[in-house]
């Protein structure tokens, strides 16, 4: 193979695995972060006991506010939510004396701290509290959606250390055929008194460069498509900050690993390829 045919080569695998493990890569982060909104968004009710008044629910509101844990916080107005139970099944209102509804808290908290077990320490927290009787979250709910997240982040790590370990092997063929296209060079260099090192500088730049086009290049198509996708095109049906956010760490971590694997592949055969003179 001729040393442009290699650097085509080396420029077409840089597009095709950079373009395709950052695209691939930013939905997998997408979908991370919309499982990790849903989960955000389970909520749990703390209900009061008849004998609490509206300063021990706003205490507890300001406390449940001022912690890290929390998302948001509101309380539920005990009028309306017991308007919304007569209406909604057509119960005479007048049977009732009192609304027999309780004071109570709806509460969000923050995705990366959202599990059964935390929920279940935060439950038997605010029970030490006299004037709450009961604290309830939909667990089935947050069982389902943790087993759920659980097998796509199995999945989608499996997925991506495949397509990387393909990669990175792709890579190591590729410049082994150059090394062994250019190895006559390299030897002629070598009786004439050309240092290794400077040997080595030579084919790093003729490998690694053609990778680092590649990158560029393929920024540029992605940075083309999301910017169509903004303005033209709604397909996944994500959320712009959600997948820009995505994009951006995808594109970050593959900039990165596409020079890590560029370099060590080309270290890796020539220092094992090469023979010292």
């Amino acid at each position: 193979m001729k040393r442009d045919n290699v650097s085509i080569a080396l420029f077409f695998t840089a597009v095709a695995f950079f373009f395709s493990m950052s695209i691939l890569m930013g939905l997998f982060f997408s979908a991370n972060d919309i499982m990790n909104n849903r989960k955000s968004n389970i909520p749990v009710y703390i209900f009061f006991k008849t004998s609490a008044n509206l300063n021990d629910v706003q205490d507890q509101l300001l406390s449940l506010k001022n912690d890290r844990h929390v998302k948001q916080a509101n309380i539920i107005d005990k009028e309306i939510a017991f308007h919304k139970i007569v209406n909604k099944f057509s119960i005479d209102r007048s049977i009732f004396d009192y609304n027999p509804f309780p004071y109570s808290i709806r509460v969000l908290f923050k995705s990366k701290f959202l599990n059964k077990d935390f929920l279940l320490s935060i439950k038997s927290k605010l029970s030490l509290n006299n004037k709450i009787d009961a604290v309830r979250f939909p667990e089935n709910i947050l069982n389902n959606v943790e087993h759920l997240h659980a097998i796509f982040l199995r999945f989608s790590e499996v997925v991506i250390f495949i397509l990387y370990l393909v990669e990175l092997v792709v890579f190591i063929s590729i410049i082994r055929i150059f090394y062994s296209h250019k190895k006559q060079d390299f030897d002629t260099l070598k009786f004439l008194g050309v240092k290794r090192l400077r040997i080595f500088g030579i084919f790093f730049k003729n490998t690694v460069t053609p990778a680092i086009i590649g990158i560029i290049f393929s920024l540029i198509i992605i940075a083309g498509i999301y910017f169509a996708y903004m303005q033209y095109a709604d397909v996944f049906q994500i959320d712009k900050h959600i997948l820009l956010s995505a994009l951006k760490k995808s594109c970050i971590i593959n900039v990165l690993l596409s020079f890590v694997f560029a370099i060590f592949a080309t270290i890796f055969i020539f220092f094992i390829k090469d023979e010292k003179v």
